[in-house]
């Protein structure tokens, strides 16, 4: 591969220089950078796959049938111990119910 940067020897300066222009360089490091993550690049594993994100991780576990998740409970401690209501319907924070996501996003302790 051609050099398109020198370095100099001058005495006066160090570094490199080019006699190349912007465009040039711009050009020829964006094909540098695209080969080295070619190169780098692999297939993904599950745990990659289903770790990218909370919201992915958590629809994997939602998915998953378990009679008492962690969540659960942890849903039960925040929201239901000392909740005066009989009806569990019309909970006002339902949306953290069965809900991974909200349960991921939790402090751990």
């Amino acid at each position: 591969m051609e050099r398109l940067t020198h370095q100099r020897v001058n005495g006066i300066k160090t570094g490199y220089w080019s006699a190349a222009t912007k465009e040039v360089l711009v050009q020829r490091l964006a094909a540098f950078e695209d080969e080295a993550e070619r190169r780098t690049a692999r297939p993904r594993t599950i745990f990659e796959q289903i770790t990218a994100s909370p919201e992915v991780l958590g629809g994997v576990l939602a998915s998953l049938s378990a009679a008492e998740a962690p969540w659960d409970k942890a849903f039960r401690e925040a929201y239901c111990q000392g909740c005066g209501r009989e009806n569990c319907d019309a909970c006002p924070h339902e949306e953290y119910r069965n809900n991974p996501v909200w349960w991921l996003g939790l402090e751990a302790t």
